[in-house]
C-alpha cells in the first residue's frame, strides 16, 4: 500500500515527464528562476516587460509569468490577467515541496520515546521562532557529515562550517556500519527515515564517493536522500554525475545554494532545460532577496531583533548527527540562535565513537533514553543558554532557578535546598527535566 509520501513521487514524476515534453513550460521554470538569481530582471522587466520576454522568453507571455512576479512588479504590470495552465501547472510543481514537507513534518516515528521527544521540540520550538523558516522545517531524524569540513567556505554559512581537510575514501571500510544504522532508524522510526540526509556543516560533492553513500540511502529507504550543495559549479562532473542518478526522482531532491550569480550562469551551461527544471535554485549572494536567518556566519547580536522577520537558524533536525571522519554522535535540536549557541541548535547528548562500529548500538542507546533522560538527586545541572534567552523558558511557579543554575552548576539537591520557600520537590525536577530535555541545561551524574 503507498503513503502519501509515495504517492507525491508518483505525482512528481508524471510532472517531469509532462515538462520534458512541453518547450514552452521549461522556459516559464527558467523564467522563475531567472527572476529569482538573477536581481536585475525584475528592474528591466518593470521597465520593459514586453521587450524582456519578446527578446529572452519569447513563447511566454504576462498571461504565464505574471503569478511568478514579485507583488512590486505585479503593481507596475495592473490587474492580473487570467492565468495560463502553464503558470498553473508549474505553481503545482512547486507546491509539491510545501506538501512533502508537511508530510514529514506530521509523520509519526514508531519509537514511542522519540515521537514524544519530537513532539516536544517541534510545539516549543514553533513558539520561539514564528517566521515561515519555522514552518518549512521537517524535524529531521538524522544528519551524517561524510568529509571533515566544507570546502565552501561560504560567508552565509548557517553552520559555520569548519573548511575541509583531506581525508581517505571511507565508502567501502564504513558501508555496513552505516548500514546497520539505517536499519537501526528503519526500526525506530519507520518511514520517517527517508527525510535523514548526509551532509550538515559539508557539501555532499566534496565527497567523491557522496553517489555510493547515497545509493547506500536509497538501498535502505526506497528513495534518493535529498542533496543540497553550494558546489555545483565548483565540482560540474559530480554535479551532473548527481543529476544522472536518481536524485531527480525525488521531489525537489537537488537544491543547490548559490554563491554567485557567475554560479547560477556555469550551472545554467552545464545543464539540460529539463534538469534545470527539477532543481531548485537557492540565491545566497548579498543582491538576492532571499532573507538569511541570523546563525552561523550570518549570526551578529546587533540582528538578533530581526529573527521575528528573518528567523533564528537553519537546523532542521531533532535528531542525530553522525560525524564519519573523526566518528561520533549527537542528539540536536534547533533553537534560535545565541552567544552560546551561534549556529541555531543545541547538544543533549555527545558520545565520541571508538569505531564506527558503535554507531548503531550507540544510537539504540540514546533512543532508550527518550524522551526524557534519567535524572537524581545527585546528578548536577548546568545552564547550556545565554541569559538573553531565560524568558523563554521561565517557570511562574519557580522563577529564577535559570539565574540561579548560571552563577554556578549545583546538584538537583542543592537546587532544591537554595528554594526554601518551595515545598514542590517533584514540580522542581519535573521543570529540570523539561529544561533538560529541551538542551536548555544539561545533567552530569555524581562522580
Amino acid at each position: 500500500m503507498r503513503d502519501q509520501f509515495d504517492s507525491l513521487c508518483s505525482d512528481w514524476q508524471q510532472i517531469i515527464h509532462t515538462a520534458s515534453n512541453s518547450a514552452k513550460l521549461l522556459l516559464l521554470k527558467q523564467f522563475r528562476d531567472d527572476l529569482h538569481c538573477l536581481p536585475e530582471l525584475a528592474e528591466e522587466f518593470s521597465a520593459d516587460y514586453s521587450s524582456v520576454l519578446r527578446h529572452r522568453y519569447p513563447s511566454l507571455d504576462v498571461s504565464d509569468v505574471y503569478h511568478h512576479l514579485s507583488s512590486d512588479v505585479q503593481r507596475i504590470l495592473g490587474d492580473p490577467p487570467e492565468r495560463s495552465s502553464d503558470s498553473t501547472y508549474l505553481e503545482e510543481a512547486l507546491k509539491i515541496d510545501w506538501k512533502v514537507r508537511q508530510y514529514f513534518r506530521s509523520i509519526t516515528p514508531l519509537h514511542n520515546g522519540w515521537r514524544s521527544w519530537r513532539d516536544s521540540q517541534i510545539q516549543r520550538f514553533h513558539l520561539e521562532d514564528k517566521t515561515l523558516r519555522e514552518s518549512h522545517i521537517m524535524y529531521i531524524p538524522f544528519a551524517i557529515e561524510l568529509t571533515q569540513g566544507c570546502s565552501g567556505g561560504c560567508p552565509f554559512c548557517g553552520v559555520s562550517a569548519a573548511y575541509l581537510e583531506p581525508e581517505k575514501p571511507l565508502f567501502c571500510e564504513t558501508r555496513q556500519y552505516l548500514y546497520d544504522f539505517f536499519l537501526e532508524m528503519k526500526s525506530a522510526i519507520g518511514d520517517f527515515s527517508r527525510c535523514g540526509v548526509l551532509y550538515w556543516a559539508t557539501d555532499p560533492l566534496d565527497n567523491p564517493e557522496y553517489l555510493r553513500f547515497a545509493a547506500l540511502f536509497e538501498e535502505a529507504f526506497r528513495v534518493y536522500p535529498v542533496t543540497t550543495t553550494a558546489l555545483g559549479e565548483k565540482y560540474p562532473e559530480r554535479f551532473k554525475e548527481l543529476l544522472a542518478s536518481n536524485a531527480l526522482k525525488r521531489p525537489w531532491g537537488v537544491r543547490c545554494s548559490l554563491r554567485s550569480k557567475e554560479a547560477y550562469k556555469q550551472i545554467q551551461k552545464i545543464t539540460t532545460d529539463q534538469e534545470r527544471f527539477a532543481i531548485s535554485f537557492i540565491p545566497q549572494y548579498l543582491s538576492s532577496a532571499d532573507v538569511k536567518a541570523n546563525a552561523g556566519r550570518n549570526y551578529s547580536p546587533l540582528s538578533e531583533t530581526n529573527e521575528p522577520k528573518a528567523g533564528g537558524t537553519i537546523a532542521c533536525m531533532a535528531g542525530f548527527l553522525i560525524r564519519l571522519p573523526k566518528p561520533s554522535l549527537e542528539l540536536i535540536t534547533p533553537c534560535l540562535a545565541e552567544p552560546n549557541h551561534q549556529n541555531g541548535y543545541r547538544t543533549l547528548f555527545k558520545i565520541k565513537l571508538n569505531s564506527l562500529s558503535e554507531l548503531s548500538t550507540k544510537a539504540a542507546h540514546v533512543c532508550s533514553q527518550l524522551p526524557i533522560q534519567h535524572l537524581t538527586l545527585e546528578d548536577r545541572l548546568h545552564v547550556t543558554i545565554h541569559p538573553s534567552q531565560f524568558a523563554l523558558y521561565e517557570h511562574h511557579d519557580f522563577p529564577g532557578i535559570l539565574n540561579i543554575l548560571a552563577q554556578e552548576s549545583l546538584s538537583l539537591k542543592q537546587l532544591i535546598s537554595a528554594l526554601p520557600e518551595c515545598n514542590d520537590r517533584a514540580g522542581i525536577m519535573s521543570y529540570c527535566l523539561r529544561l533538560i530535555q529541551h538542551g536548555v541545561i544539561r545533567s552530569y551524574a555524581h562522580t
